[in-house]
């Protein structure tokens, strides 16, 4: 996670907060297990032509029948300024980057969502996973 100063949380089950020093570079982690952290945990802020680090967590044990489509939008916009099908990784995860190109044409300083679509190639389910983050101008 990005931000201002040393950064605190608690992990899950844990009840002594991690400090980790500034700056601290953390994928955007979405478990399907627990989507409300992604959508309202805090935003992480980028600086504009960083690259984007995401991963996003299979739904079930059958990984291999889902596929990964990610759409960047701009908060609250319902138009796909980028559109990706993220393959899975060896770890049986959807990983990758937002690279510093397409970051570098997001406009700033502005929110944005990365919405996962993850789609069941078998029986046409749908689950849609959005995490929210915001491009700010190049620190100096």
């Amino acid at each position: 996670m990005l931000g201002f100063g040393p950064l605190c949380s608690t992990p899950l089950g844990s009840l002594s907060p991690v400090v980790m020093p500034f700056p601290t570079f953390v994928p955007l982690v979405v478990d399907l297990c627990n989507p409300i952290i992604s959508e309202y945990g805090p935003i992480r802020i980028f600086r504009k032509g960083a690259s984007i680090p995401f991963i996003f967590s299979p739904p079930c044990e059958i990984y291999e029948e889902w596929v990964c489509t990610i759409h960047v939008k701009a908060y609250k916009s319902d138009v796909s300024l980028i559109t990706r099908v993220i393959p899975l990784d060896g770890r049986l995860v959807w990983s990758g980057y937002l690279t510093s190109t397409e970051s570098d044409t997001l406009s700033v300083p502005n929110l944005y969502r990365i919405i996962a679509v993850l789609t069941n190639a078998t029986t046409n389910q749908e689950k849609q996973i959005p995490y929210r983050f915001q491009i700010n101008n190049a620190w100096a």
